[in-house]
């Protein structure tokens, strides 16, 4: 019984990704790279903070889907914040505008939604941490 245990909790994910999921995520990141190397940095950064954020917030809150099913989501947004941090200079006032959109998602706060059949509310976990 253990053994179903660990494998529910487990940081990995259950099934193996289709072909279809593997591809989507693999063109959601060329266009990321695409744009950061025409330099839309304004572009990809709007597109993370405003579109990827709304996104997860909007699929859990609003329409109830479930943690797993925001991972390619959640992957997205970081792999955007990720080639911009490594293109942005450090010095420069837009990697500190990257770092304020990091604060800004945590100040957030963690995923909340009223929970079904109980009074309470339902927090997004992971084995990993809260999101």
């Amino acid at each position: 019984m253990d053994h179903l245990r660990d494998s529910l909790l487990s940081s990995q994910p259950r099934d193996t990704p289709s072909t279809e999921t593997i591809d989507h995520a693999r063109r959601d990141q060329e266009h990321t790279c695409q744009s950061v190397a025409r330099g839309d940095l304004t572009e990809v950064r709007d597109m993370a903070f405003s579109n990827r954020t709304w996104v997860v917030t909007s699929r859990y809150c609003d329409i109830g889907d479930g943690v797993d099913s925001l991972e390619d989501h959640i992957h997205s947004l970081w792999y955007m914040y990720y080639e911009l941090g490594r293109t942005i200079s450090a010095e420069s006032p837009e990697h500190e505008g990257l770092v304020l959109d990091i604060l800004r998602v945590q100040g957030m706060g963690p995923l909340t939604r009223p929970a079904r059949g109980v009074n309470g509310i339902d927090i997004a976990r992971t084995v990993d941490g809260t999101l």
